[in-house]
């Protein structure tokens, strides 16, 4: 059985790193990271994975416009929009898109 193939898009290393570990080390998925939205975006399309997280509020393009960018290529992927105290809104929006 082929790993699961995961991207982690945050802008704050600390997160990211965290997740990547995780991810990793402790679920056995093949992990690539981003540090924003636009080059989440870039890695989305050049390449195919079966689950996202992103950060819902990064500098330039947040988690939703990530999201809406990557629409088409996303049809059949799961993606975890995370913030705590956001999550209220991510939910909303996630709904709409």
């Amino acid at each position: 059985m082929d790993k699961l193939k995961v991207l982690v898009v945050d802008d704050d290393p600390m997160v990211r790193e965290t997740l990547y570990e995780m991810l990793t080390r402790f679920a056995g998925c093949y992990t690539e990271t981003a540090k924003s939205g636009k080059e989440g975006l870039e890695k989305i399309q050049n390449d195919d994975f079966n689950v996202v997280f992103t950060d819902l509020t990064m500098p330039e393009m947040n988690g939703i416009d990530l999201i809406k960018e990557a629409k088409q290529t996303l049809v059949k992927r799961i993606v975890f929009v995370h913030k705590i105290f956001s999550q209220t809104f991510a939910s909303i929006h996630i709904k709409q898109i």
